[in-house]
């Protein structure tokens, strides 16, 4: 069976993971605590609910309900993502390898502050610059005639997930 490794429990997260588990994809969603949702006083405008609700409640009531379709969610922080002959995501305590990897997570700048679309897109481009195998439907690296050192080779996909890192 395929697995995921979700990184971030706020409400892209939880919803990439419900579509993951309800794939038959084994689905882990890594998370830090608590995050922007729940410091949000009043959501009045969430489809599917009637009357409004604090952000803690919509959090809390999301990931419960993920947890219920069969998704594990697991306190750690992500401090690293690996490729050898897996994607892993590392934390201080595990590493968590995948068939794929979604970054789901809300992004501060150095001082604190909610960093802007163009920061962030700027800092995935370099990052997936300098790891082209890690790039959705990345073409694998053909051996010359005598054979490609170990460390070139890509290991055989293993479903529509292998080494998928998604944005």
């Amino acid at each position: 069976m395929s697995n995921i490794v979700i990184v971030g429990s706020g409400p892209a997260g939880v919803s990439a993971a419900l579509y993951a588990v309800r794939a038959g994809v084994d689905t882990t969603v890594l998370t830090k605590g608590p995050g922007a949702l729940d410091r949000a006083e009043k959501i009045e405008n969430y489809y599917g609910l009637a009357q409004p609700v604090s952000g803690a409640e919509l959090e809390r009531r999301s990931i419960e309900n993920a947890k219920r379709l069969g998704v594990r969610f697991v306190t750690a922080e992500a401090v690293g993502l690996t490729y050898t002959d897996k994607l892993t995501v590392e934390t201080i305590g595990k590493d968590y390898p995948a068939d794929a990897v979604i970054l789901a997570v809300y992004a501060l700048d150095q001082e604190g502050k909610e960093a802007d679309e163009k920061a962030i897109s700027a800092a995935l481009k370099e990052v997936m610059e300098r790891h082209p195998e890690w790039k959705a439907g990345a073409a694998q690296k053909a051996p010359d005639k005598a054979g490609a050192d170990e460390q070139d080779k890509k290991p055989e996909a293993k479903g529509a997930l292998a080494g998928k890192v998604i944005f």
